[in-house]
């Protein structure tokens, strides 16, 4: 029976991430992918091709969310970028009901965000914390956001081990931190830690390949293995390989614009 999965996040209007990325990652799986979206980016010359964030007024979200209340069972669940508190407060309330029928969550907390201050990146963060990680089978930091919810710096494997203690603690059942490329070395790093153990995924980087939207595919593969219910270990190492591949046939599709690209092969 083909598995059914629910990205609620932004719109990349480049294609690269966001829902985008989730939606033909899931294909790629042989799952059927649905959306519910949260924002729209959009990366203009206009704006010197930084991001434009226009989110999604919240009782559209939630019309949407009802939509998807009223169909059959979903197999999986995923949230990328929330851009706005009142977005979180909704999502996480509909995720409770959901988490009910067992349905694994997938956490990608995506909190950088240029039209937010420092005040409301914060605000964000701590509703995150609160609201979502308690509800999440897994969440996916990159290294970025595990810093900002672990509290502290990351430069090595050690380091990443300390941070996912620490966000365990916080309500997860499992903790993937997305390394990639942001350490120092040779080797893209990600560490699944599921309470107990810990587990590293290690490939050699690629320098000459397109990553925009590896941390969206890498999140959206790990939801599409438990959709079709593979073991975590087995979800986070398939994923790992998989977005590889898709780094390593990367596209560039314009001035300062470019993503990883999902080969269906």
């Amino acid at each position: 029976m083909t598995k059914k999965i629910l990205t609620i996040a932004g719109s990349d209007i480049t294609g690269g991430a966001g829902q985008a990325a989730d939606l033909k990652v899931f294909s790629a799986h042989h799952c059927y992918g649905m959306s519910a979206l949260s924002c729209i980016v959009t990366f203009s010359k206009a704006h010197q091709y930084m991001p434009e964030i226009y989110p999604v007024h919240a009782s559209i979200l939630k019309d949407q969310l009802d939509t998807i209340t009223d169909l059959n069972r979903l197999d999986a669940i995923k949230t990328g970028m929330l851009p706005e508190e009142k977005q979180i407060h909704l999502v996480a309330r509909w995720l409770k009901s959901q988490a009910e029928n067992n349905v694994p969550i997938i956490i990608d907390p995506v909190m950088v965000c240029k039209n937010n201050g420092e005040e409301n990146l914060e605000k964000l963060k701590e509703s995150i914390i609160k609201e979502l990680l308690p509800l999440a089978t897994v969440t996916t930091p990159n290294l970025v956001e595990a810093e900002a919810l672990a509290d502290m710096k990351i430069q090595t494997k050690e380091d990443m081990a300390a941070a996912a203690e620490k966000i365990h603690e916080l309500g997860p059942k499992y903790v993937v931190i997305k390394g990639g490329a942001r350490l120092e070395g040779d080797v893209a790093v990600d560490l699944l830690f599921d309470g107990k153990e810990f587990h590293y995924f290690e490939r050699e980087k690629i320098t000459e390949g397109f990553n925009h939207g590896a941390g969206c595919s890498f999140a959206a593969a790990i939801t599409s293995n438990l959709a079709l219910e593979k073991d975590i270990t087995d979800a986070v190492r398939d994923a790992k390989e998989f977005v590889y591949h898709a780094i390593d046939s990367g596209l560039e599709l314009g001035p300062r614009s470019s993503a990883v690209f999902v080969n269906y092969k």
